[in-house]
């Protein structure tokens, strides 16, 4: 593989997997949007709980402090 393939290619990191990674390129191409969908499930939950806790300050308003009642996860910071 040469500068001017990856060049022209338009997603460098499949064209350097289909040369080196060959076999495993189908399984690789599936894992990597289920990691970036845990990475934002991770941030989503968590700025939501930074939501939750400036709310408890009063950084932010009171309705966000409040948690589901059975899950215990802070719904009105998740859905904003």
């Amino acid at each position: 593989m040469n500068k001017e393939a990856l060049l022209a290619s338009k997603v460098v990191a499949v064209t350097w997997g289909e040369a080196v990674l060959d076999p495993t390129v189908c399984v690789l191409s599936i894992l990597i949007p289920i990691c970036a969908l845990g990475s934002a499930n991770g941030n989503l939950l968590g700025a939501a709980r930074c939501c939750m806790v400036g709310a408890q300050y009063g950084y932010v308003p009171e309705v966000f402090a409040c948690i589901h009642k059975t899950r215990l996860t802070p719904m009105p910071g998740i859905t904003l």
